[in-house]
């Protein structure tokens, strides 16, 4: 199922220069302009590779909609701010806030919408869900094209997720880039640079205790785009909130975390290229650093169900299943639920962080009473 045009493009790269990094060919593999899976697959759905949080349940839009109010209101409910997604998918959870505003007329009217998308098919799936707000919505290609003239609420759910990372293979106490190599069939397969890596800027945990041919993962990608939304943040005042699958442990866990879903069903990551998702669980340590560097406010890390269930999602829940219309819409109701917060569903493998400005105080759901931030 290789995108033929995109494995050449691969094998040709490969044969010149031998090897290729994993971020290089992450990049490659999903975001060439012509040929990489974001940018010519419709990816989300049941027709896809996989399904997201809002497309699961209505429920998740309508609490990140209060999430979003709450902060709106302690930036003094400016009457001009944006309203940014990164990644907005099929355009349902921004669909979803925009409906629930409904509740508080002054956002909802207020609101600028802005969606940081680069896959075109998406763009119009978008264009069909916002339908009713498209005088106010605007799409832009990079974070960095976001204008920095007024507040901002930013929303980052499974974004984080698919940004390139680079990994790392221990090996008689240094470590080694792990990379992309052709064997002898043209066929590809995982190796190390024989070049131990002497790069100081990458924060390589401390060897001691780590299993022989540990694996450490870093995104620059991931630390980018955190120190530029944290500078955002400081200089525009707003919050930006991230929620991925990942882990915040103080010691990373040093293992492969990369992963690809093909039609919904695990595949291995060097197959079908440019046809399947491929992403990494997010090391917030490098999310909060970035945020430290800049000198931003952030919230603990906490897990999705922490923070949806301080929000109110079971008491939205309880409301929508007593109005439902049938033992079906209740079943679905509470379906969508168990999925979101469920300890062995998405409630403790997704995590969520936000930052804020210095002079605000900080917002809702993220008290955690427990630690489970270290799961993956």
């Amino acid at each position: 199922a290789d995108n033929s045009a995109l494995k050449r493009i691969l094998t040709d790269t490969l044969r010149e220069k031998g090897e290729m990094p994993i971020d290089e060919f992450m990049t490659l593999a999903l975001n060439h302009p012509e040929h990489g899976y974001y940018s010519q697959k419709m990816p989300i759905g049941r027709k896809g590779d996989f399904i997201t949080s809002p497309e699961i349940s209505q429920l998740f839009g309508e609490i990140i909609c209060a999430w979003c109010i709450h902060v709106w209101t302690e930036m003094g409910r400016p009457k001009a701010f944006r309203l940014i997604e990164l990644g907005p998918g099929k355009g349902t959870l921004m669909a979803d806030i925009m409906r629930s505003a409904k509740i508080m007329p002054d956002f909802q009217n207020n609101a600028k919408i802005c969606l940081v998308e680069s896959n075109s098919s998406l763009k119009e799936i978008q264009q069909q869900a916002l339908s009713e707000f498209l005088t106010r919505v605007e799409w832009k290609s990079s974070i960095n094209d976001i204008p920095e003239d007024i507040p901002f609420i930013l929303i980052a759910n499974e974004f984080l997720d698919a940004m390139p990372i680079k990994q790392f293979v221990l090996d008689n106490e240094m470590w080694h880039e792990r990379v992309v190599v052709l064997d002898k069939h043209n066929t590809l397969k995982f190796g190390k640079s024989e070049k131990p890596v002497s790069d100081t800027t990458i924060p390589f945990p401390n060897i001691k205790d780590l299993r022989k041919s540990a694996i450490f993962e870093y995104s620059p990608v991931i630390a980018q785009i955190s120190e530029t939304l944290a500078s955002k943040v400081k200089k525009c005042g707003g919050y930006a909130l991230f929620i991925d699958y990942g882990y915040g442990c103080e010691r990373p866990p040093c293992k492969d975390t990369l992963q690809s879903v093909y039609k919904h069903r695990p595949s291995p990551v060097l197959n079908n290229v440019g046809e399947q998702d491929i992403t990494a669980h997010v090391d917030f340590n490098t999310v909060r650093a970035a945020g430290e560097k800049v000198g931003c406010n952030m919230t603990a890390l906490c897990t999705q169900a922490t923070v949806l269930i301080a929000l109110g999602i079971e008491i939205r829940s309880a409301i929508l299943s007593k109005n439902a219309s049938s033992d079906r819409q209740r079943l679905t109701i509470r379906a969508g639920l168990q999925r979101l917060i469920k300890k062995d569903q998405m409630g403790s493998l997704f995590k969520a962080m936000a930052f804020y400005p210095n002079d605000a105080m900080e917002p809702e759901g993220f008290v955690c009473d427990d630690d489970n931030t270290c799961e993956i």
